[in-house]
């Protein structure tokens, strides 16, 4: 049996004017080289379900959980503002009073200890504090990422 993978025909005469093909043996079924492409893309599409399944499986904890602490910041509520920062707040000050804790047992006694000690509190005091809307920011005048960097000009009345 005779495969034609192209023909082509005078339009008007319907003439065949060249063909190109293979001679085949075999069951017809398996003639055109494998399953049919209504069942490959339906494959495919089964594929890329079963992927995005499993991705959105592994990212719905990690987003479930920003929705929630973005909720919490926009609120508008100070309590639920401060439950949601109360983790950061927490970490900066467990790391001040830990440097604190490091510079009396190994840094030598007298000014140098003193003046290592204030410029922890200094240190801290410059960590991001909650501002008004609930975000953190930068107490030393720096910007949180996605801040302009200037302010806005005023506007004339």
């Amino acid at each position: 049996m005779r495969v034609t993978t192209r023909a082509i025909y005078d339009i008007e005469t319907l003439a065949l004017l060249f063909r190109d093909g293979y001679e085949y043996e075999g069951p017809w079924e398996l003639a055109g080289g494998g399953p049919p492409a209504q069942s490959q893309a339906d494959e495919a599409a089964k594929q890329s379900q079963q992927q995005s399944a499993q991705t959105y499986a592994t990212t719905a904890p990690g987003l479930s959980a920003a929705e929630a602490y973005y909720k919490k910041l926009s609120s508008g509520d100070p309590s639920a503002i401060f439950s949601a920062v109360a983790p950061s707040v927490n970490s900066i000050i467990g790391n001040t009073e830990a440097t604190k804790k490091n510079i009396l047992a190994n840094a030598p006694r007298g000014g140098e200890q003193n003046l290592a000690l204030e410029e922890a509190d200094i240190s801290k005091a410059g960590e991001p504090r909650v501002d008004g809307t609930g975000a953190l920011c930068k107490r030393n005048g720096q910007r949180p990422a996605g801040l302009p960097e200037r302010d806005a000009e005023p506007v004339a009345k």
